[in-house]
């Protein structure tokens, strides 16, 4: 299912918006006859995201929710975002509309041959940051595998990243199927999150 050059560290951690996201680079695959994952696109989003922060542009002390859907196209990448809810800093939502069109350039999702769409859900409460994507699969026997895969890796992951900061990805993450759909969830406290787009923004 996932070759050896298939790397989790950097999908669902690209989603650290300054405390709203991760990194999507986490999850970036470089599989068979793929194109390589571009991580340029996530490196200067979660770069612009720290300097809006620290040049304190960017008021994540405000709870905030945002919903985006886009399609994603055959190459990995994501065409025709939309906004569906905002609620909270306008200016959350605009970093996490532009962390969806950063991902779809990177072409991060392109492991994911059978979804054709994905919703990206950010909640940001006074204590933690809380990301999730979701997407569905032909058939609830798919989902199922695409989860237990994951889950497999994330365990690896754990035990590679004792120590490191990449862990805190790893032990925050969970990948659920319901039906044919992927849930990918991620829920840190505010101070990690910006540890990780500390980390990452400079790497």
């Amino acid at each position: 299912m996932f070759s050896k050059h298939f790397r989790f560290p950097l999908y669902i951690a690209a989603v650290a918006l300054a405390c709203i996201s991760l990194s999507a680079v986490t999850l970036a695959a470089e599989r068979g006859s793929d194109e390589p994952v571009n991580k340029r696109p996530l490196k200067d989003w979660l770069r612009s995201v720290k300097e809006a922060n620290d040049r304190g542009e960017l008021n994540l002390s405000v709870p905030s929710e945002v919903v985006i859907e886009a399609n994603r196209t055959a190459q990995g990448g994501l065409t025709a975002p939309v906004v569906l809810k905002k609620q909270g800093d306008p200016k959350a939502a605009l970093y996490f509309t532009n962390f969806v069109t950063a991902l779809g350039e990177s072409r991060a999702l392109q492991v994911f041959r059978d979804a054709n769409r994905f919703r990206f859900m950010l909640n940001l409460t006074q204590d933690e940051v809380r990301f999730a994507v979701s997407f569905a699969e032909p058939t609830p026997e798919q989902a199922g595998r695409t989860a237990t895969g994951f889950n497999s890796m994330l365990v690896v992951g754990r035990l590679k990243s004792k120590g490191k900061t990449d862990s805190l990805i790893y032990e925050n993450t969970k990948v659920s199927s319901s039906g044919k759909q992927v849930l990918f969830s991620l829920n840190l406290l505010r101070k990690d999150a910006l540890t990780i787009i500390n980390k990452l923004s400079t790497d």
